[in-house]
């Protein structure tokens, strides 16, 4: 885990778009990156991060399927969905399972510092 005031993150997401604009917007963080649900869950399982923004659909799974994996590994991960989707059910469905919350793509460097502030709130609990 890296240092208190930056986390390490572990970014999942099949779009070079998001990845390359995450990348961008969270320089000078421990920045582990994985295109593919199979790729993800074996960094989340080598590198433990401290934050994982995870993409729901990827090319070879659901991210919902792997948040529940991930949070059955590891019932504190802090897991943040990252979709294009603009369906409701996904969101609740995704705070149901235990993401401690959700971005809408495209998303912003508000959006993301949003949830490292979160993060560093909810960190101590």
């Amino acid at each position: 885990m890296a240092s208190s005031d930056k986390p390490s993150i572990l970014l999942v997401e099949d779009v070079n778009m998001f990845l390359s604009i995450a990348q961008a917007m969270l320089e000078g963080h421990e920045l582990n990156l994985a295109r593919t649900a199979k790729e993800g869950m074996e960094k989340f399982t080598a590198c433990n991060p401290d934050i994982v923004f995870l993409d729901i659909a990827l090319p070879d799974g659901n991210g919902m399927d792997m948040l529940q994996q991930m949070l059955a590994a590891n019932p504190k991960a802090f897991i943040v969905m990252l979709t294009a989707s603009r369906l409701i059910d996904d969101v609740h469905k995704a705070m149901e399972y235990g993401a401690k919350s959700y971005i809408m793509k495209p998303f912003s460097k508000e959006n993301l510092q949003e949830i490292l502030d979160l993060y560093h709130q909810t960190k101590g609990l």
